[in-house]
């Protein structure tokens, strides 16, 4: 029963979400609730995604920002390859272009986007615009190599666009919901 099987998705980010606010703080459950919404919720209208339009980016900035490179790769990536997972799960009907629980090429992508914002300390909006144009060059990259797919630069432009436009109210809920403390320009 799909209802069913949603309320498992609910169960795993409720869950998800608790582990990694006692292990990690509010910082990290926030961190994963927006990764979580994204790539199980959003993911779900799969044409947003492929307009672009996503919060998994600004999430992963303020991740790496808060975090060392490697524990966000890796958070990164166990967190968008379950949420992945769990869709397909509920959403057994929904499209999948790769296997349920296994790692494609752009997962790693979110994951890069997360280390170049822990390697580069400035404002958050500077982040946010380096780790926006790194991951838009290794789309491009990785969908010729691995796909032979033509360069989108339509979702290029408005993942950025869309990203700049909830990057202050996102940003302002994140460090007032989590008291971190943040220089945005």
């Amino acid at each position: 029963c799909e209802k069913t099987m949603i309320a498992y998705m609910i169960i795993a980010m409720a869950i998800g979400f608790l582990i990694s606010w006692f292990f990690a703080g509010i910082v990290l459950g926030v961190v994963f609730l927006m990764v979580w919404i994204d790539k199980s919720i959003i993911g779900y209208a799969g044409f947003l995604h492929r307009f672009g339009i996503e919060i998994t980016t600004i999430a992963t900035v303020f991740l790496g920002l808060t975090t060392g490179p490697v524990f966000a790769f890796f958070f990164t990536l166990i967190v968008v390859v379950l949420a992945h997972g769990f869709r397909h799960i509920a959403f057994p009907s929904a499209p999948t272009e790769w296997p349920p629980f296994v790692p494609y090429p752009w997962n790693f992508i979110d994951a890069a986007g997360a280390v170049t914002a822990s390697l580069i300390r400035l404002p958050i909006f500077h982040t946010l615009l380096i780790v926006l144009l790194v991951k838009v060059i290794l789309y491009i990259i990785i969908d010729r190599i691995a796909f032979g797919k033509p360069p989108d630069f339509v979702g290029g432009v408005t993942n950025v666009v869309f990203n700049l436009a909830i990057f202050l109210p996102l940003s302002q809920f994140f460090i007032s919901i989590t008291g971190a403390q943040f220089v945005l320009y």
